[in-house]
């Protein structure tokens, strides 16, 4: 069967066997089971929650009684011996005494032994005394003995059973014990002058030795003991105690008057309504000093008078008081039948049980409600169901609980608990446990000395921890806490939330009353802003939808980050993640120990990182990004020796300038705009670039890339080892160049380019005049628009042009002067005898021109001139040569050379070398195999021994190009296509550019290089072998560069030639190094944002711990 039940608030059940629900079995209704079938067990499943829970199984005992009344007349050993003098014996179940005949002992029988045999069952009485009706008034069992008396409601002496005393007198009988039909009395002497042994009463079983007897029950002067089984371990049925009294019907039960069993004691009085007519039952304890003169000690008494309902004073008694079938013992006080309530329970001294079901126990403890219990010297439970359990402890509310010296719950206190010396509960469903506990608020929690829950659903735990009156669903955990916003957690000792929603988890951890869904965990933490996060030791959030996480981190602004030990997000939305780290900027970030973020939409990245420019990048450590949107990549490096080369300390890169690049240990990028990239170069001026090792822009718009060099000049660009372009617009290019004119150009060796527009090339060249041009070896061109050409030769004169052909150093000094020095000239002849040679015909209109002797042609004016109608050629014999002070002039093509392809010069004044039309001012064209189609040199040999100046334009036009490359093409003339040039960028700026437009691309695919291709390049410092200087340079290996990254490295077929590097060309992998950094940059932002989410979780975590 099944029953529905529902526990009370102890957690117990009743419930009834037969009156469930039929849930099967073989009978039809529970009154149809046969329980003489045998052994019955009862089975117990709880099925709570979908799911069972089997509580055991056990055995279903029959009453001892009538067990005992249906076995007792059929023993087959029910006298096992009788004194030896009389007839009757019966030793085994063959000689058994017939159960229904009567058997008279005559004689003095000095000894009875009544013994069941081994294989008796246990449940049959060994020994019965019946009376004339065949009723058993006596009977002895194997578990104990049970005498029955009458209490049919008869007139005359009722029956009773006694066990007396007797003196040396027949008359000096005393009464130890009477059981009657209407009382049960049991006496003992309590005389303090006698002596000897006081008197008792004891009942008694015995074991199979002598010494194994069991006391029952004994009764003594000071005690009453009863002794019952309560043996786990025996299967019969357990031992009880039992008087009671019979009727005349046969084998009815009579009435019950004590039993005492395993799980109870029970006594019973008569209360029956007779109209007056006879005295009531009662129950008492007696002394029995005195007791026929009415001297006796009452110990406990049971009375059904109903008269006495006033005890007034109070009396010393145990009183069970009818009129209320209430209990009261001690110092008892009735001033009022309405202040006992119904089965009310009082022990103490002048205490109060008015409510029905009370009990009150104590000191004046008072239980005026109904239910209600009362406990301690002055204890009052005034509300129904209510506890008040301690001296003055208070429950004045319906389902109150007071545990504690002055513990109260007032009247508003309903299902409230107060627990602990002057906890209090004010408020309905409130618990208060812990000195000076209070709760004040409906569904509070206060536990701990001093907590105090003043907010509604609030929970303060902890030694003076405390929600306020704000403090809705606010949880205070700790000594000290305090939760006084709405649905806030404050748990450690003296943590504090002050805002709804707000948590506040550590030892003096804050969340103020602006922090709104604010969090601070950790020891001393701050959060006291909404939507705030300080966790970690002294973690601060102050501002809102903030983040401080690490030991004395700091966020105060809004939407900042600050993660790490000491770590300080000022900048508001700012990021500042590492130990030390700082972020000053908006939107700024610092990543790394001490990384310092200081402007807006910064990033420093890396231990020591410093941004201060807005929207500045600083990667590495110590990194510094100064200016706006300025970027700086690297570490500082320690000075050391390795593989022979020395090297100097070098710090940090710094970005100091606006927009401005460094790139390398020791980088410096000052200017607005200027890129430094490699080891301690240095970019000071605006747009300046410096690219290589230890190399300085300091001018504006200059370049400077390779090993030591210098651009002082605004736009000037010095290129290779030592190089140096002090004049604005100067370049310097190859090894310890100096190009300081303004626009001037060194390149090559030691050349100097010092002349305004300025040119040298070659080696030791100097160019030092204005427009001058020097290329070649140790030549100079000193004069104003001069050039000096080939070796050793000086060009002083303005306008003079010298070309020097041996190693002899000569000087032109007229002006206007052109002079071929030290060899021969080869027109149309590689081989010259002379110093002018000229193979083949000096073409002028179809002829030739020849002289011969020892005179030239002379024109004196300016009408005169060669004319020939009938001849090809002028010639001139005898070796002679062709002199004129004035102009060799012709209005068509001058032609030098037999087929046309030599020199031409033609009347638009555009010159062609190997090319018969020239289509620009100078074309040179060759199909030679293994050589260059032209050369310029300077054989100068000082600073201003310059090569080739190059001038665009006569205006600083933005764009114009200086040189331009085009692709092969395998006829003439060309259909352009540009490939690279070399232009203005600005008005003193020069760009080096290259063709990349997707028109001529394909395959376009994305690059497998990384950042870890550029790491894997050796940079290294060197100096070249033909380098006399031995000057120390940085850069590549082109072999090393080959196996990394070969695109800007040229490998030649000719083993005897050089491999070379295309610097510009590293360019694409440092930008693809820069992606990969920013990669790793999103990388930490997702790292970020999953931390962002582990806080939500954290949160969530907590939300569902304080729903339940």
């Amino acid at each position: 069967e099944t029953h529905n039940v529902t526990t009370n608030q102890f957690g117990l059940v009743s419930l009834v066997v037969g009156q469930g629900a039929p849930a099967g079995g073989t009978a039809a209704t529970f009154d149809d089971i046969d329980w003489s079938s045998g052994a019955m067990k009862l089975r117990t499943v709880v099925s709570y929650k979908s799911e069972e829970i089997d509580m055991g199984s056990s055995k279903i005992w029959a009453v001892p009684y009538s067990l005992v009344a249906e076995k007792a007349l059929t023993s087959d050993n029910a006298l096992s011996a009788i004194n030896a003098e009389n007839a009757v014996t019966a030793q085994t179940a063959n000689n058994a005494l017939s159960a229904d005949k009567a058997y008279d002992l005559v004689g003095e029988i000095s000894r009875l032994n009544v013994v069941e045999d081994e294989g008796g069952a246990g449940e049959e009485p060994l020994f019965e005394v019946k009376n004339n009706t065949g009723q058993t008034v006596f009977a002895v069992y194997n578990e104990g003995v049970e005498v029955f008396f009458d209490d049919t409601n008869k007139k005359g002496i009722k029956g009773s059973f006694a066990v007396r005393g007797f003196g040396s007198g027949k008359a000096e009988e005393n009464n130890y014990m009477i059981l009657s039909g209407d009382s049960a009395r049991i006496y003992i002497n309590n005389d303090e002058t006698d002596k000897g042994i006081k008197g008792s009463f004891a009942v008694r079983g015995f074991g199979s030795g002598k010494g194994d007897e069991i006391d029952y029950m004994v009764l003594s002067n000071d005690s009453a003991r009863i002794y019952i089984n309560n043996d786990d371990t025996d299967k019969g049925i357990k031992g009880s105690f039992a008087v009671g009294s019979f009727n005349t019907g046969f084998k009815s039960p009579g009435e019950e008057y004590l039993r005492i069993s395993r799980d109870s004691t029970r006594v019973y009085i008569n209360d029956a309504d007779d109209g007056g007519k006879g005295i009531k039952g009662s129950f008492a304890v007696q002394g029995f000093k005195n007791i026929d003169k009415g001297g006796g000690n009452n110990y406990f008494d049971i009375n059904m008078d109903e008269t006495s309902s006033v005890v007034n004073p109070a009396e010393n008694r145990i009183l069970w008081y009818p009129y209320s079938n209430a209990f009261m013992a001690g110092k008892v006080l009735v001033t009022d039948p309405a202040n006992v309530g119904i089965n009310s329970f009082v022990v103490g001294y002048e205490s109060r049980a008015k409510g029905n079901y009370s009990q009150a126990m104590g000191y004046k403890a008072y239980a005026d409600g109904s239910s209600s219990t009362s406990i301690g010297q002055n204890s009052n439970a005034g509300g129904d169901n209510s506890y008040a359990i301690g001296q003055e402890a208070t429950a004045n509310a319906p389902m109150s609980y007071s545990l504690g010296k002055g513990a109260t719950v007032n009247t508003e206190g309903d299902n409230s608990y107060a627990i602990g010396n002057n906890a209090s509960v004010s408020s309905a469903s409130g618990y208060a446990i812990g000195t000076n506990a209070k709760v004040m608020s409906p569904s509070g929690y206060a536990l701990g000395t001093g907590a105090v829950s003043s907010g509604e659903n609030s929970y303060a735990f902890g030694q003076s921890a405390n929600t306020g009156s704000a403090g809705t669903n606010a949880y205070a955990i700790g000594a000290g806490a305090q939760a006084t916003g709405q649905e806030s957690y404050a748990v450690g000792n003296s943590a504090s939330t002050g805002a709804t929603s707000s948590y506040a988890i550590g030892k003096s951890a804050l969340t103020g009353a602006n922090g709104v869904n604010a969090y601070a965990i950790g020891q001393f933490s701050q959060s006291t802003a909404s939507a705030s996060y300080a966790l970690g030791y002294d973690a601060r959030a102050t501002a809102t939808s903030s983040y401080a996480i690490g030991a004395s981190s700091r966020a105060s602004q809004t939407g900042s980050y600050a993660i790490g030990a000491g770590a300080q997000a000022i900048g508001q939305e700012s990021y500042a993640i590492g130990r030390g780290a700082i972020t000053n900027g908006t939107g700024s970030f610092a990543f790394g120990n001490q990384a310092i973020a200081s402007g807006a939409i910064s990033f420093a990245l890396g231990e020591n990182a410093f941004t201060q420019g807005a929207e500045s990048y600083a990667f590495g450590r110590g990194a510094k990004a100064m200016g706006n949107r300025s970027f700086a990549f690297g570490s500082e490096s320690p000075g050391g020796t390795e593989g022979g080369i020395t090297w100097e300390p070098a710090s940090a890169p710094e970005a100091t300038g606006p927009l401005s690049f460094a790139f390398g240990n020791g980088a410096k990028a000052q200017g607005r705009s200027s890129i430094a990239i490699g080891y301690n170069s240095i970019a000071s001026n605006y747009f300046a670039v410096a690219i290589g090792s230890q190399d300085t822009a300091s001018g504006s718009f200059s370049t400077a890339m390779g090993f030591q060099t210098r651009a002082k000049g605004n736009a000037s660009t010095a290129m290779g080892i030592q190089t140096k372009a002090i004049g604005i617009a100067s370049t310097a290019m190859g090894t310890n160049t100096t190009a300081s004119g303004q626009n001037s150009t060194a390149m090559g060796t030691i050349t100097v380019a010092n002349g305004y527009n300025s040119t040298a090339m070659g080696y030791q060249t100097t160019a030092s005049g204005e427009y001058s041009t020097t290329m070649g070896y140790q030549t100079t061109a000193s004069g104003r628009r001069s050039t000096a050409m080939g070796s050793s030769i000086v060009a002083q004169g303005n306008y003079s042009f010298g070309i020097g052909l041996d190693n002899t150093q000569r000087t032109i000094t007229a002006a206007n002067t052109m002079a071929i020095m030290g060899g021969n000239v080869g027109i149309g002849t590689v081989s010259p005898s002379y110093p002018l040679s000229v193979t083949g015909d000096i073409y002028a209109d179809g002829g030739w021109l020849r002289a011969s002797g020892n005179q030239g042609l002379y024109f004196e004016s300016w009408g005169g001139g060669w004319h020939m109608s009938d001849a090809t050629w002028i010639r001139a014999y005898n070796n002679k040569n062709i002199y004129t002070a004035g102009i060799i002039r012709t209005d068509g093509t001058l032609q030098v050379g037999d087929g046309g392809t030599t020199l031409n010069v033609t009347n638009g004044g555009n010159v062609g070398i190997g090319i018969s039309s020239p289509s620009y001012k100078l074309t040179v064209s060759s199909s030679a195999s293994g050589n260059f189609a032209a050369s310029i040199s300077n054989s100068g040999g000082t600073n201003t021994s310059h090569g080739l100046c190059i001038h665009a334009g006569s205006s600083s036009q933005t764009g114009a190009s200086f040189v331009a490359f085009y692709k092969p093409n395998p006829s003439f003339p060309y259909t352009p296509t540009q490939i690279g040039s070399v232009t203005q960028s600005a008005a003193s700026a020069v760009s080096y550019n290259t063709t990349s437009d997707i028109r001529l691309k394909e395959n376009i695919r994305e690059t497998d290089y990384t950042v870890h291709d550029l790491m894997k390049i050796k940079v290294v410092d060197f100096n070249f072998i033909f380098d006399e200087l031995k000057t120390d340079m940085t850069g590549f290996i082109a072999q090393d560069m080959y196996e990394t990254f070969p695109s800007p490295v040229t490998k030649t077929e000719d083993a005897s030639d050089y491999w070379s590097i295309d610097y510009g060309k590293v360019t694409p992998l440092i930008v693809k190094a820069v992606q990969d950094q920013q990669e790793i940059i999103q990388s930490q932002q997702q790292q970020i944002e999953s931390q962002q989410r582990q806080i939500d979780e954290l949160k969530a975590m907590v939300e569902k711990l304080t729903a339940k």
